[in-house]
């Protein structure tokens, strides 16, 4: 499971009572009695069985000789209700893995609850909450997440939960770079290990893994851009105002890493269909350069519009993603950027408003520190004005900041996979060497690579920051059936096409829920 940051019990207390609220209203659970299992409703699919902290979904679930027993399956749910068992196991429970079958002793179980579960109305109602609880984000990301490579890493004691990987990479040409910064790293036995999971209903084709080992100066920190430079900064200021879409102040949500995040205000009653965060910065003297500072991710309701969208493909969604992997990559980036799916960035000059780029997709399930680099040599203006736009509801803002600092010497070592080892025993280093043709594949549910590197050495005094610099792209196995909606697909030829119809969903199940 991952590991989320401790937050003070109050608030705490407050989210435990929103969530509470929240799943009362997005679940009817019942309850069943370890003796008397009634097996039609164990039929239903899917069957979660939560074990310590795993959790395997099974089909063709039975009951024989007080065991109950399933076919492990991979996370293929369709969007929209539907009907879960879920049974809790004891921590010493005698489990039976074999051929991709699980086998469970009805007497080490703790509980069997069922219940009709609405991610929709779920994510809905979690928008606008500072943050939610572990155990609802959990619930959330093993019955809707469609996202890209989980990565963990160890810090000497056990693996915790770093981010995710090359997001939003959903066919061939989209395939890129990433370069994920791991603060939870540390050496094991002279080792940095590694562990990128597939918990996605997907299929995951990595390139490339290998780690950048930053060291430099004290009191210094490191990024790497998307392009793969590494920029040391020192001293990033906060904005001196910071206004969302409605003109609401809202400096206090991003001047601090401290999870509370600015995430646009569902507006019902107007146009709106992007949304921006409009920034102020003090300019010192004679600035030529500045790097732009964030702390960002996605949001659940991103990932659940686009699963909505892939719906309108109805059996002609195979044959769309087909021809996705022949199109060019600018033509499809192009496309995402008229649908306000990446942060773009504009700067204020003689008061117009130009672009100078874009964040890429960073996933809903961890904040990502990224750079920038924004070239100041033109800027006439006394104060640094930016603009943060994005589609509605599409990302979730904790930290911004600018920093003019000069780029210190950084000592940067390549270091290549000492060991690669899969699910299966089977040594796989070899696919993810080099940037080339050769991909290790992961086309299931809970398929795992081990990876260990070598630790390099550390001159006396430093500071070392680590990378995870890696490659690859994944294919979305979400099934949708029927005729297309071949009126509804012609308009996402528009700009903003996307964004308009995610307002669109959530206008509409906002009031479908708020009548029940």
């Amino acid at each position: 499971m991952k590991k989320f940051i401790l937050l003070p019990k109050t608030f705490i207390f407050f989210l435990c009572i929103c969530c509470l609220t929240l799943f009362n209203g997005c679940t009817t659970k019942r309850y069943m009695s370890n003796d008397k299992i009634d097996e039609n409703i164990l039929a239903r699919k899917p069957v979660l069985v939560s074990y310590n902290q795993t959790l395997w979904i099974l089909g063709n679930t039975t009951v024989s000789n007080d065991r109950i027993e399933g076919e492990i399956q991979p996370n293929t749910f369709a969007y929209g209700p539907r009907k879960i068992v879920k049974i809790i196991l004891r921590n010493d429970s005698n489990l039976i893995t074999k051929d991709n079958k699980l086998s469970v002793p009805i007497e080490n179980i703790t509980r069997i609850e069922y219940f009709k579960y609405d991610p929709g109305k779920t994510i809905l109602f979690s928008l606008g909450v500072a943050a939610v609880t572990a155990g609802a984000i959990g619930l959330i990301v093993y019955l809707t997440k469609e996202s890209c490579p989980f990565v963990y890493t160890h810090n000497g004691s056990e693996y915790v939960f770093e981010g995710e990987i090359y997001s939003g990479a959903t066919n061939v040409p989209m395939e890129r770079h990433d370069y994920l910064c791991l603060p939870n790293i540390s050496p094991s036995d002279s080792q940095y290990l590694l562990k990128i999971t597939n918990e996605a209903n997907e299929k995951q084709h990595t390139n490339l893994a290998e780690l950048l080992v930053i060291d430099h100066a004290p009191g210094t920190s490191v990024l790497i851009d998307k392009y793969g430079t590494a920029t040391s900064f020192s001293k990033p200021v906060s904005p001196i105002e910071a206004f969302g879409y409605d003109n609401n102040q809202v400096l206090s949500s991003i001047t601090l890493k401290d999870n509370i995040s600015y995430s646009g205000k569902p507006q019902k009653n107007n146009q709106q269909t992007f949304d921006n965060l409009t920034l102020t910065f003090e300019k010192p003297d004679n600035a030529q350069k500045a790097q732009l500072v964030i702390r960002a991710k996605n949001s659940f309701w991103l990932d659940y519009t686009y699963g909505r969208f892939l719906n309108l493909f109805g059996n002609r969604l195979d044959s769309w993603e087909k021809k996705q992997n022949g199109k060019d990559k600018s033509e499809i980036e192009s496309w995402c950027l008229s649908q306000g799916i990446p942060l773009s960035v504009y700067i204020e000059e003689n008061n117009q408003w130009r672009f100078i780029d874009f964040f890429n997709v960073a996933g809903p399930m961890a904040y990502k520190d990224d750079i920038m680099q924004i070239d100041l040599s033109k800027h006439n203006e006394k104060n640094i004005r930016l603009k943060l736009e994005s589609g509605w509801l599409f990302w979730e803002i904790d930290y911004a900041g600018m920093d003019f600092s000069e780029n210190n010497n950084l000592n940067i070592q390549r270091v290549g996979i000492d060991k690669a080892t899969d699910q299966n025993k089977k040594e796989v280093h070899e696919y993810l060497l080099f940037d080339d043709n050769q991909y290790l594949n992961q086309p299931n549910f809970n398929d795992y690579v081990l990876l260990s590197f070598p630790v390099p050495k550390m001159k006396d005094g430093d500071q070392r920051t680590v990378f995870l610099h890696s490659k690859g792209n994944y294919e979305i196995n979400q099934k949708s059936k029927g005729a297309p909606h071949i009126a509804k697909l012609k308009k996402f030829k528009e700009a903003r096409s996307f964004t308009k119809f995610s307002k669109e969903n959530y206008l509409t199940a906002l009031k479908k829920y708020s009548t029940k």
